[in-house]
């Protein structure tokens, strides 16, 4: 269960959050250290005073927001294991069609409402070349088909389409930590930064996913990144079936630069 605070109670400050609109310096904390988040810096990962206390809202969230300030979303969306915040940016939009899905296993079966339906990334229950966009955020990790994943939201992608696939990785490896089938629930913890996970991406992840065009974008202002209290080390990962943002003029004039494509 998420703890906020009204907005009337927060202190201000000159740090912002741009899903609930709040100025503060006062945040939350989120996440956990332990052996592999020190080891490795996980990126989307480890301890740290992050969320907004109105919204709950995360820097992950804050960063998506920022990109999507840049290029817009519409049309029909795939939102897998969807995260609120987001959802508050996303929902009730006219331009916008929007589909949730969760594998809803564990404790996760009860967060959710109605509107999450029950689906699993690797066998999706939907057309081919069905959505505009697909966002899984911190999903891949805990899927042990992960070339299975790839394919669906690739077959389910039209032709345009983008997906938003975010993952903890660390720039201090070169390849991908894979989980040993023998491994326990601690040894992951020790190996991968939490228990659930079956791999700790390295430098390598765009070349897992090969089968799209793979881009990696950083906001370029550093007073953004601080204003909006993200993780200076985090781009997001967005993959296409084409080369689209090479039809849009104007998109890395704004808050976004370092495009790597594979």
């Amino acid at each position: 269960m998420e703890f906020t605070i009204p907005s009337f109670f927060i202190p201000t400050g000159s740090q912002h959050c741009n899903i609930c609109g709040i100025n503060t310096n006062f945040w939350f904390i989120r996440g956990h250290n332990n052996d592999a988040t020190v080891k490795y810096n996980i990126i989307g990962g480890g301890r740290r005073k992050v969320n907004c206390p109105n919204c709950c809202s995360s820097d992950r969230d804050r960063l998506i927001k920022l990109f999507f300030e840049d290029l817009p979303p519409s049309g029909n969306i795939l939102h897998v294991a969807p995260e609120k915040a987001l959802l508050r940016i996303l929902k009730n939009k006219p331009n916008i069609h929007l589909t949730q899905i969760d594998k809803k296993v564990g404790w996760y079966k009860y967060i959710y409402g109605r509107d999450v339906k029950d689906g699993d990334l690797t066998e999706l229950q939907f057309e081919n070349e069905q959505f505009d966009w697909v966002i899984a955020n911190h999903v891949l990790e805990h899927i042990e088909n992960e070339n299975f994943a790839i394919e669906e939201i690739y077959r389910v992608l039209k032709p345009d389409g983008k997906a938003i696939i975010q993952i903890p990785f660390s720039r201090k490896i070169k390849s991908t930590i894979e989980a040993k089938p023998n491994w326990s629930k601690s040894v992951k913890v020790k190996k991968l930064g939490q228990k659930d996970h079956v791999r700790l991406y390295g430098l390598d992840f765009p070349n897992r996913w090969n089968k799209f065009k793979v881009n990696i974008l950083e906001p370029k202002d550093s007073n953004i990144v601080k204003k909006l209290n993200l993780n200076d080390q985090e781009p997001v990962i967005l993959l296409s079936k084409s080369n689209f943002l090479q039809k849009i003029q104007n998109f890395n004039r704004k808050s976004f630069e370092k495009i790597v494509k594979t």
